[in-house]
């Protein structure tokens, strides 16, 4: 963080004074992740009470008896002076939303708005903000899924209530949805955000470049074949359960699908009439798939196939057939994933990296923040570049056209809390992806909130994009990798208080 924030025009280098005169004090930040430390003394105050002003835990994971929040009826609610208690009884308290989910929430709640405590050098962007933490239920596929609705909605009224706009940071995301804005969270993130009070910045993804593809990209043309490849790259400790392959095209085609198996078994053509057909294979294992016409969120084509849970899916080369029936424009693009874990599909044919943005990373009116490489590795022939864009930062362009991610931030080897065992020292630890570039951005935006509560979201999020640096790195923008460029806190705050004194001169000779 000290490296970071300096990387983003928050901090001068030299004398290490804050170039935004601001610690986020009075503003409100709210975070859906999993893996938060609720009593880590990076989110205190001077006075050593908790700055966590409520934090719901969407899935009690370890039985609390507490009561869930009023106007929901699961999970458990940890309200502030409950945490308070837990602090003075010097207990830690995390809370996650599986037995294997890590420190996530902590990492990136202490970039947004750590204090850095005990020694303050990896201090967080708005070390002076308030928090509202939301431990998601994450179980099903993230655009679709009516708990982190509930996880909005949740933050929305704690900020209602405080009569204060909150900045929603979501450094969460999969492959599975339609990839042009349409799913039911984006459009419900946008309905938020319009309203002005709401701003929601979301990580990009790390879907480029990595050891597996998880987008394929083609054309089928009308009476013909096309074979898409993919391995199932299962190992020790890592079977399919649930992986998933959805494909979209466009609502005027049509095409019948089949799956051909390594061994040469090859299903029936399954045609868009939207029946759930079941293929078993000879070990037993099964897939679920539906084709269905004129999706209702966007009128597109869908098909999507779900492997079920075993062990005895064969090694080798899968075929997903793709016969055009009825073409009039054949592209389409197939995402791979599964909720909760990094699916094993791995695409062997029609592989791109273009795309590649998870959702919600594809509403209109969100930041969906990529990554730089703000400190490179030391490891031997590492060939990192500072400032460059971080290899596994996804890109856009969305399905529909649409140029994301919005701005780019720091990503690269981040210095953050995280969680605690009883009796072990307060440690900080290295992290890299694109769920560090979010909160950033996240905290920058709490900063200018603080300073000016009565602007809009829009005009926070015009200012944050329009001064965004460009680079050597970054090219002409905005573009598909980089966005509109670089975060520059500075520049963001040099802009708004220009537009504050434009206004505040406009009403003066209103009212003369």
């Amino acid at each position: 963080m000290d490296i970071s924030v300096i990387e983003i025009s928050l901090v001068e280098p030299i004398t290490c004074s804050r170039l935004v005169p601001s610690d986020g004090r009075g503003a409100l930040i709210g975070i859906i992740d999993s893996g938060f430390d609720l009593t880590h003394p990076s989110f205190l105050d001077a006075r050593g009470r908790t700055r966590i002003l409520a934090a719901w835990d969407q899935v009690n994971l370890g039985g609390s008896a507490g009561a869930p929040p009023l106007a929901f009826g699961y999970g458990v609610e940890y309200t502030g002076a409950t945490i308070d208690e837990h602090v003075a009884a010097q207990s830690v308290v995390i809370v996650r939303n599986h037995e294997g989910a890590g420190a996530h929430g902590t990492y990136v709640a202490g970039i947004a708005a750590g204090s850095g405590a005990p020694h303050g050098v990896y201090k967080g962007v708005a070390p002076g903000a308030d928090l509202i933490l939301v431990t998601y239920r994450n179980d099903v596929p993230v655009g679709g899924s009516a708990y982190v609705l509930d996880a909005i909605d949740y933050i929305r009224k704690h900020a209602r209530a405080s009569g204060r706009p909150v900045v929603i940071n979501l450094s969460q995301g999969d492959n599975l949805g339609s990839h042009d804005g349409m799913s039911l969270l984006e459009r419900a993130i946008d309905y938020v955000i319009e309203e002005g009070r709401v701003l929601v910045v979301v990580s990009a993804g790390n879907e480029r470049g990595g050891p597996a593809s998880h987008h394929a990209q083609g054309k089928v043309e009308q009476g013909r074949e096309l074979a898409l490849s993919f391995a199932l790259s299962a190992g020790p400790g890592r079977v399919v359960d649930g992986d998933t392959i959805e494909l979209w095209y466009g609502g005027s085609d049509r095409f019948a699908v089949a799956l051909h198996a390594p061994d040469g078994n090859r299903s029936d053509f399954i045609k868009p009439d939207g029946i759930d057909v079941v293929l078993e294979f000879p070990a037993g294992n099964r897939a679920h798939v539906r084709s269905q016409s004129g999706h209702p969120t966007n009128g597109d084509n869908r098909i999507g196939i779900v492997l079920e849970r075993g062990e005895g899916w064969g090694t080798g080369l899968w075929q997903l057939i793709l016969r055009g029936d009825k073409v009039e424009h054949g592209d389409f693009d197939a995402w791979a994933d599964r909720p909760n874990a990094v699916t094993v599909i791995d695409f062997r044919s029609h592989q791109s990296d273009a795309s590649t943005i998870t959702l919600p990373g594809n509403s209109r009116r969100a930041i969906t923040v990529g990554g730089f490489i703000s400190r490179p590795s030391l490891c031997k022939d590492n060939r990192e570049v500072r400032g460059d864009f971080a290899s596994g930062s996804s890109t856009g362009p969305t399905r529909d056209g649409r140029v994301k991610p919005d701005v780019t931030a720091p990503s690269t080897l981040v210095m953050a809390p995280r969680t605690r065992r009883d009796g072990h020292p307060i440690c900080y630890d290295l992290m890299s992806g694109t769920s560090m570039a979010a909160p950033h951005v996240t905290g920058v935006v709490a900063l200018l909130w603080s300073l000016w509560p009565e602007l809009e979201a829009g005009q926070i999020r015009d200012a944050l994009l329009s001064t965004a640096k460009n680079d050597a790195f970054t090219g002409i923008t905005p573009n598909t990798n980089w966005g509109q460029g670089k975060l520059d806190a500075r520049a963001a705050y040099e802009a708004l208080s220009i537009l504050v004194e434009k206004e505040k001169r406009r009403c003066q000779q209103r009212e003369s």
